[in-house]
This record gives C-alpha cells, sequence and structure tokens, in this order.
C-alpha cells in the first residue's frame, strides 16, 4: 500500500511541475513615495530567453504588466500609455492599458494583504522563434500632475511549458 501512495504522489507532482511556466524575465522598478510625475516614463529593458538553462527555442511567449498600489491610491482604476516592441524588435506598437484597481464600492481588486495589492494584466502572447531583446516605456495617463498611492510598476514575460504526453491506444 506504501508504495502505490507513493507512486501516486510521484505523479501528482510531476503533472503538477510539467505544467508549469517557464519565467524569462521578471522586474519591478518602485515608484517614489512623492508620487510617479506624468511626465516620467517608467523603461524596461528585457532580453527574452532562459539564461539559466540556455533554453532559447521557440514557443509562446506571453508579456504580462503588474501594478503595486497601496490604499493612498485615490482612483478606481490606472490608464497607462504603453510603448513596446514586443514581439518584433523593429516595429513599435502603442496602447492605452486600463487597470481596475478597485470596484465601485470602493474595495481593492487583485492580490494584496496588509494594504499592498498587486493587479496583473496581460499585454500580449506571441511564438517567438529565437531570443529577442525588447523594451517597453510606460508613462501615467492620469490627470493628476503627480500620481501618488502607487509602489511599483513591473514586467513580466514567461514561456509557457507544454506537456506532450503520448498515450498508447
Amino acid at each position: 500500500m506504501n508504495l502505490v501512495k507513493t507512486t501516486y504522489l510521484f505523479l501528482i507532482c510531476f503533472f503538477i511541475t510539467s505544467c508549469e511556466n517557464i519565467i524569462m524575465y521578471h522586474s519591478y522598478q518602485h515608484i517614489p513615495s512623492n508620487g510617479w510625475n506624468k511626465s516620467d516614463t517608467i523603461t524596461f529593458h528585457l532580453m527574452v530567453n532562459d539564461s539559466l538553462t540556455n533554453d532559447s527555442t521557440p514557443g509562446l511567449y506571453n508579456l504580462q504588466l503588474l501594478v503595486r498600489n497601496n490604499t493612498e491610491y485615490k482612483y478606481q482604476h490606472l490608464s497607462l500609455y504603453v510603448e513596446n516592441n514586443f514581439p518584433d524588435s523593429t516595429i513599435w506598437r502603442k496602447d492605452t492599458i486600463r487597470f481596475e484597481i478597485a470596484d465601485e464600492n470602493g474595495r481593492w481588486l487583485g492580490k494584496g494583504i496588509s494594504g499592498l495589492y498587486e493587479n496583473s494584466r496581460v499585454l500580449d502572447a506571441v511564438h517567438l522563434k529565437n531570443p529577442h531583446r525588447f523594451t517597453f516605456k510606460i508613462i501615467p495617463l492620469m490627470n493628476d500632475s503627480i500620481l501618488t498611492g502607487l509602489n511599483d510598476i513591473g514586467v513580466i514575460a514567461y514561456k509557457e511549458k507544454s506537456l506532450n504526453l503520448h498515450l498508447a491506444n
């Protein structure tokens, strides 16, 4: 009976770890406590490949934008202007991203405790054939000249790991 439980536990662990995504880049830039000036640009320069495993194989790569706010943030949403050259490093794309930070009753959305909350938004999912260097520029699009209550802006790029099971008929 002990062997059956051990085998079962091993198979569960195998399937859980086999389906994890491979993080290629994950970084935050801190926003000063006195606020984010309307004219300030946050810039990320990222190389999408797995430097730990030297994985530069083709695959589906996902990109997310992350926002950390505290209870001093006074709006229900956050609008950002984003310029990036993902997935083709020669073409610049421009977009406006809107984060819902709180619901209509003022309850904070996203994950968090103790007054710090994180929201994420998928920006893109593309198939890449080889490693690329990308740049992201992020500017606040709110009316305030200095936006307070935000702690960090982040970017995460990850490669989806597919689980290929071949079962005999």
